[in-house]
């Protein structure tokens, strides 16, 4: 089994910003994404949801943003089909669909292990010399310590949990 130059998990902004990069020095590697590119955008935000930075600001290395409105504000369906865009016009190898497991230090050796699980599909394993981890903040919802002094009969609601 080959040994890539990087394994990167998670095809959000920072994950395709660093595959970008490593294309662009030549080093082989891959993108693991647990769902579709942009997951937490669709699947963690309401249904409304727009961004709060002018769209110029939201792009990433070697795409500027090139719309008509620069200083507007992208929906979430706008946002991914951006990435979307980025990831053909670069060619970027994302896998979409593939959970990364774990990350193990190879015994003896200067490389990782990277076990993989496609759906319906057996584990995979992926031997790496770097593993980038970009799946960003919002996997799992953290709620304030002060939350445990609100009464019981006041609902409580997460903003990953909200749609609309």
């Amino acid at each position: 089994m080959s040994v890539l130059d990087s394994v990167v998990v998670g095809a959000g902004q920072a994950g395709l910003g660093v595959s970008y990069f490593l294309k662009k020095k030549g080093l082989e590697h891959v993108v693991f994404e647990r769902g579709r590119i942009g997951e937490t955008w669709l699947t963690q935000r309401w249904n409304s949801f727009k961004l709060n930075t002018p769209n110029f600001m939201n792009c990433l290395p070697g795409l500027p943003y090139e719309g008509p409105e620069p200083d507007g504000f992208w929906s979430l369906a706008e946002l991914v089909q951006y990435f979307k865009r980025y990831v053909d016009r670069f060619e970027l190898p994302v896998n979409a669909g593939v959970t990364v497991i774990s990350v193990d230090q190879a015994n003896g050796e200067e490389y990782f292990i990277v076990k993989t699980k496609a759906e319906d599909q057996a584990e995979e394993l992926v031997r790496s010399r770097s593993v980038v981890v970009a799946c960003g903040i919002l996997q799992t919802p953290k709620f304030p310590e002060a939350r445990s002094r609100v009464p019981n009969d006041i609902f409580q609601l997460h903003t990953a949990e909200y749609r609309n």
